[in-house]
């Protein structure tokens, strides 16, 4: 086998067998089991496989565009020192110098990877029927390691909504909007719906002790509790924080979308509705077609400068105890950017590693 790595040739199968069916015979792996990663690669290589008496309970395929793997396989870094592996994008090293001397793996380069994902793609059906009782695909284009608990903080007009969305649709989070769990439970005149109510219509905010059951029944619900959720809206002080720690709701990630306040009235406070259509523009984004509709354009009371400077009033009273509460979890994110810009940010802190918690996070 070493003559043939020398001369950088493939292992042939009547080598390669033996060496392995020695290694899966001794002790360890017949105690505790074995867990064996990139081979078979072939067909040929999974049919001596089983003739030698090696059948796996399970075989799993790890599926994923052949961008995604191509993108992942050149931003990794190493560093010759320690031998660690980064990416640049998506596990960047904290450290500038060792930053500075991170190398290039070798054989990453494009020509390279898409030449290793032909051969996989060429041998991979073959590989597969020989496991088709046991075979299992699952999809690798997504973050690993955790069911995903985020939390996005931000003022008003931050886009708070636009990227739950998107986060959503990507990893097929639930998207928990505070405010829409609101209106919800009054329209169906839930009893939390109905006490809340009683303190809107007085124009006043409901109390912590309502708006947490609200949020604590949904995250506790199925769906969240088996795909994970986005929430947004929520928590809106330090003590809202706690308390669903203290529950066990604790994000593993918690992103603030930084924003400008001269952005966030460009944003807001130009957009009007057409009354007679229900049609939105924006006086800047998305200009209506002519001076008519434009003169009967009507701004939302909430849109108006005064409704805005008051909603972020209230956030940057607050916010920067919540950060401080889940410091080791916040991100900051520049919002002052274009949708997807914004979300290709949050994606590379939620593909890279969960933070390492403290035992008492407060």
């Amino acid at each position: 086998a070493i003559e043939y790595l020398h001369k950088n040739e493939h292992i042939p199968t009547h080598i390669l067998i033996p060496i392995l069916e020695d290694r899966l015979k001794m002790l360890d792996c017949q105690t505790k089991g074995w867990l064996l990663e990139g081979f078979p690669q072939n067909r040929e290589q999974a049919l001596a496989m089983q003739v030698a008496g090696m059948m796996p309970k399970h075989f799993v395929l790890l599926d994923a565009p052949d961008a995604v793997l191509i993108e992942r396989c050149l931003g990794k870094r190493v560093d010759p020192l320690t031998g660690d592996v980064y990416h640049i994008l998506f596990y960047p090293p904290d450290d500038a110098i060792v930053a500075d001397r991170l190398e290039t793996q070798q054989n990453y380069n494009t020509d390279e990877v898409s030449s290793r994902l032909s051969t996989f793609q060429r041998h991979i059906d073959g590989i597969v029927q020989c496991y088709e009782k046991v075979y299992k695909k699952i999809n690798a284009d997504q973050p690993v390691g955790d069911v995903f608990a985020q939390v996005l903080l931000g003022p008003t007009g931050s886009g708070k909504s636009t990227q739950a969305e998107l986060l959503s649709k990507k990893y097929q989070l639930i998207n928990v909007c505070v405010d829409s769990l609101v209106k919800e439970a009054i329209v169906k005149q839930s009893k939390i719906g109905n006490g809340i109510k009683l303190y809107l219509d007085r124009g006043v905010a409901a109390p912590d002790g309502l708006m947490f059951q609200l949020v604590k029944e949904r995250l506790c619900q199925l769906d969240c509790v088996k795909k994970g959720w986005i929430l947004h809206g929520y928590p809106r002080t330090r003590e809202q924080a706690v308390r669903m720690t203290e529950i066990g709701l604790e994000p593993n990630r918690v992103y603030v979308l930084d924003i400008p306040t001269d952005s966030i009235l460009e944003r807001l406070s130009l957009r009007g509705t057409d009354p007679i259509t229900g049609d939105r523009y924006h006086m800047h984004y998305n200009p209506p077609g002519t001076n008519e509709i434009a003169s009967r354009l009507r701004t939302h009371p909430d849109d108006t400068e005064e409704a805005i400077m008051k909603r972020l009033s209230a956030y940057q009273i607050f916010v920067d105890d919540i950060c401080e509460f889940y410091e080791d979890t916040v991100k900051h994110i520049n919002a002052d950017q274009d949708p997807h810009t914004i979300f290709e940010s949050l994606e590379a802190g939620i593909v890279s590693p969960l933070p390492i918690r403290p035992d008492t996070p407060f």
